[in-house]
């Protein structure tokens, strides 16, 4: 694999984790504006269809809801087993500095600001680990199979 592949692969699990996110806010959305004090205004109305009544609407809600959770679990496979991939990755990396930083970040899901205050590292020599360890797993990757 090339340095750019790798890159690709790790931020690929980094836009997973935040579709992964998304999913859970909408199903907790519409789990609030169904709960059992009443809608919330402040979300925006689900429509039952063309009849006001409010049947129409809770079985609107449930399955949007079972919607969500379905593609939710779809999901999360999906990165689990991305995760696994970039683990494998990441273990090629023998660099213990790199490999930490590549790990919270990746793995983890640590903000930037979070590892260097966590390893009392700058952040410029946080991003510094980061590339030497995706260069370090690029050259000990080339009989790397990816399973996607």
């Amino acid at each position: 694999m090339t340095e750019q592949q790798v890159s690709r692969m790790l931020k690929r699990a980094h836009q997973q984790r935040n579709l992964l996110n998304s999913i859970k806010r909408r199903y907790d959305n519409i789990r609030k504006i169904s709960g059992p004090y009443g809608a919330d205004p402040s979300m925006p109305p689900i429509s039952g269809g063309e009849d006001k009544d409010l049947s129409y609407t809770l079985a609107a809600t449930e399955e949007q809801t079972t919607i969500l959770a379905k593609t939710y679990y779809k999901e999360l496979y999906k990165m689990r087993t991305l995760e696994k991939e970039i683990y494998d990755l990441i273990c090629l990396c023998k660099n213990e500095e790199a490999k930490s930083v590549l790990i919270d970040r990746f793995i983890n899901d640590m903000a930037w600001d979070d590892i260097a205050r966590e390893h009392n590292y700058s952040r410029a020599c946080v991003f510094d680990y980061r590339q030497r360890g995706i260069q370090e797993i690029a050259k000990k990757s080339k009989n790397f199979k990816k399973s996607c």
